[in-house]
């Protein structure tokens, strides 16, 4: 298993506690208890409500320099666009054999997704 497969796996907690749960003490089985109860609050909704905002009526992630920037902050000048979306092709090229398979567009008329970003079918960036 790669470590991208293990990032994205995805166990059944209940699953794994009623299994495990026949061997453990009674102590055990109550730390096991809260700390399941303490991880079922903190889901995708919850990163999303702390890295969104609405700017103009729409939700955006927000910048927070420099953990987080979006795309947009990082433009270069028009005179350095084609040598800034050569390096970006080229990082997204190198990602994607990292992944071990073909990336895709999530957007059935976008083409495959292995297009550099100057020639893509629908012309939006990355698909």
């Amino acid at each position: 298993m790669s470590n991208l497969d293990v990032w994205y796996a995805r166990v059944d907690l209940d699953l794994v506690e009623q299994m495990f749960e026949p061997r453990m003490a009674a102590r055990d089985r109550k730390v096991v208890a809260r700390n399941l109860a303490k991880a079922r609050t903190r889901d995708s909704m919850q990163a999303f409500g702390k890295l969104c905002g609405v700017v103009d009526g729409q939700t955006r992630i927000i910048a927070d320099p420099a953990l987080i920037m979006p795309v947009s902050h990082l433009q270069p000048a028009e005179r350095d666009r084609l040598g800034f979306e050569a390096q970006l092709n080229s990082m997204l090229a190198k990602y994607r054999r990292t992944t071990g398979r073909r990336m895709t567009s999530t957007s059935a008329s976008c083409g495959t997704g292995n297009t550099p970003l100057t020639s893509t079918p629908c012309g939006r960036p990355g698909c």
